[in-house]
């Protein structure tokens, strides 16, 4: 395999790589997905829980989606 084939094969592969979701150093991050839904659950009030469960998922959504437009855009 030439260098250059090497060089286009190792671009494509970095670019797959890439994490399309930006990182917020303001906020720890979970241990897992239990972790986060305990915090949700601890909350005091029944509209904070409500509230921080629809921006979760709002948030896991977006995530999807750029994730999925990452796939098709590194498969092109």
């Amino acid at each position: 395999m030439s260098g250059w084939r090497k060089r286009q094969i190792a671009d494509k592969m970095e670019q797959a790589m890439t994490n399309p979701i930006p990182r917020s150093s303001l906020f720890g991050t979970p241990a897992s997905l239990e972790a986060l839904d305990l915090q949700i659950r601890n909350l005091s009030t029944d509209s904070e829980r409500a509230i921080a469960y629809t921006y979760t998922m709002l948030a896991f959504n977006m995530a999807h989606k750029m994730i999925e437009a990452e796939k098709v855009a590194s498969n092109s």
